[in-house]
C-alpha cells in the first residue's frame, strides 16, 4: 500500500527545519505534499532548499481546508494522511 502525506503550513520558519528532518526520515515510498499557504516569513525559502518534497505555493493565504483540498487534488496516491506543520511525526 502507497500513501501521501499531506502537510500545510502557513509562518512555520522556526519549526520548519526539525519536521523536514523528521519527514526526510520517512520510506521513500511516502509521496510528501507540503503546501505553503501564503506564508509571509522565510518558510517558502526553507522549503525551496529541500528537493526531496513536492512543494506547492499558495501566493495569499487561502485558508487550512482549501490548501489540504489542493495537496489532495495533487496526489497520485489514494491513501492521503495529513499532519499539521507543527506536529511531531
Amino acid at each position: 500500500m502507497t500513501y501521501t502525506l499531506i502537510t500545510p503550513i502557513y509562518n512555520e520558519e522556526r519549526t520548519l527545519p526539525a519536521l523536514l528532518k523528521k519527514l526526510d526520515r520517512l520510506d521513500d515510498k511516502i509521496e510528501i505534499i507540503i503546501i505553503d499557504d501564503g506564508s509571509d516569513d522565510n518558510t517558502y525559502n526553507i522549503l525551496t532548499e529541500n528537493e526531496c518534497f513536492i512543494i506547492l505555493r499558495n501566493e495569499t493565504n487561502i485558508g487550512k481546508g482549501a490548501s489540504i483540498l489542493k495537496g489532495v487534488n495533487s496526489a497520485t496516491n489514494q491513501n492521503v494522511i495529513l499532519i499539521d506543520g507543527d506536529l511531531e511525526v
